[in-house]
């Protein structure tokens, strides 16, 4: 299985186990809308149609992030959050022309641009090393 069919699959799997209104139901049905309609079966992102098409869906959807309070979620809940949240911002990033491409941009990409989600601001590296492997020594999150 290539990598990127396995990163689609992974990206699917946690919009599925995402929590519900109050406790997030449908928070991330505007995600998985966006991931069914602009990534293939190979996991390519057709990053100009999302920009044209869905770029307002993506940016509402984000703004929902910003004031969560993850402290109220199941701990399963938690985790779908952030690699929802992670996953987002990474679409998010690349529209706004960011890329990983080299080690400066790299820097930039994952360690320095910065975002509000969860009632502060963070940055992807935060959410990966800080947030889901610190806080939920998950083994399987460096897949996801």
């Amino acid at each position: 299985m290539q990598r990127s069919t396995i990163l689609w699959f992974l990206l699917a799997a946690v919009v599925a186990c995402a929590p519900g209104d109050a406790r997030g139901e449908g928070l991330h049905d505007p995600l998985d809308r966006i991931l069914e309609r602009y990534v293939d079966a190979e996991g390519r992102v057709a990053y100009r149609d999302l920009e044209r098409d869905a770029r307002r869906d993506l940016a509402r959807y984000l703004a929902a992030l910003e004031t969560v309070d993850v402290d109220t979620l199941e701990r399963s809940q938690a985790i779908a959050f952030w690699l929802n949240a992670y996953n987002a911002h990474v679409l998010q990033g690349v529209l706004e022309g960011l890329n990983a491409e080299g080690f400066l941009a790299r820097k930039r990409f994952f360690s320095w641009h910065e975002f509000r989600v969860a009632g502060a601001e963070r940055t992807l590296q935060q959410i990966e090393h800080e947030i889901l492997r610190k806080r939920y020594a998950e083994p399987r999150i460096h897949f996801a």
